[in-house]
């Protein structure tokens, strides 16, 4: 927003490399590192044709990001070009441009005061992608990230498919597709935590769709045993995913009813239905309080 000037301005030679592909796949490992070396999350932000990607109230060091971290950042800039703002000596805010040719990478440090800086605080990475599709896609693939997990949860499509080539498929059956995002040569279900929008999509399977997702299996199993530590999280998700299904529940003195958008009625079964619908006909009539 403020006029900048240029703080300090050089070139880095760059090894030789093939940018043909795996610009996602990079990216993911880029934020895995800083979430990594911050010891927190990002916050993403999408506006026209850009992602936000912010880390608040965060220190980092510029030494890191033109240093160990600018071959991967120029490896995705290729692609999905990178530009790095943040704060700097005290209250200013700065920038670093990078103009990444094939060989070599051109850097600019900007602010107003034309100051060099060390340090950026409050980073934020902007990431450039002109195709509003592939922008909501990568969008909601990297608010996903958590760099104390071992997997990254994203959906099953032609976009994901072709972008993570490299990584193992562990379970062809479930919805979500499991990205390791360290070396696991088996996925466990039963250690995940999923997002509210992530359970949502499971909710809209079932109503809309009718299909029970493997990840229900494990959820109705942990529900039994006990070990279900966020069920409101569940109830939560099927108030929103029933709302944008447009399905209805009535209840009267006998029980309830539940209908679709066009006001045809939605059997479930408990004893004989599938985990999705145990699951769902637990939350929304569950069993009368004991008396004492």
């Amino acid at each position: 927003m403020h006029k900048k000037n240029i703080a300090l301005e050089f070139e880095i030679d760059l090894p030789a490399y093939d940018c043909t592909d795996g610009a996602q796949e990079e990216l993911i490992a880029l934020l895995l590192t800083i979430s990594s070396e911050l010891s927190m999350n990002p916050t993403i932000y999408t506006n026209e044709n850009n992602l936000w990607i912010y880390y608040g109230h965060s220190y980092f060091q510029c030494e890191i990001l033109l240093n160990d971290l600018l071959y991967s950042i120029a490896y995705i800039s290729h692609k999905y070009p990178i530009s790095i703002y943040g704060c700097a000596n005290g209250i200013e805010t700065a920038q670093i441009i990078l103009e990444v040719g094939n060989d070599k990478v051109k850097v600019q440090k900007l602010n107003v005061s034309g100051q060099d800086f060390s340090e950026l605080y409050d980073l934020c990475l902007r990431i450039s992608c002109p195709d509003q599709e592939q922008l909501k896609m990568l969008s909601d693939i990297l608010q996903g990230i958590d760099y104390r997990h071992d997997f990254l949860l994203i959906k099953r499509n032609a976009f994901t498919n072709q972008s993570f080539t490299h990584y193992p498929d562990l379970d062809k059956n479930t919805y979500f597709r499991y990205l390791p995002l360290r070396p696991i040569d088996e996925l466990d279900l039963d250690r995940f935590s999923y997002t509210l929008k992530q359970q949502v999509d499971l909710w809209l399977l079932l109503l809309i769709d009718g299909v029970s997702a493997v990840e229900f299996s494990v959820l109705m199993n942990k529900l039994e045993m006990g070990y279900l530590n966020s069920f409101f999280t569940w109830e939560l998700s099927l108030r929103f995913a029933l709302q944008q299904a447009n399905v209805k529940i009535t209840y009267d003195d006998n029980g309830f009813i539940m209908q679709d958008r066009n006001g045809k009625r939605i059997l479930y079964d408990y004893v004989h239905g599938s985990p999705a619908q145990q699951l769902l006909l637990k939350i929304i009539f569950p069993a009368p309080p004991l008396h004492r």
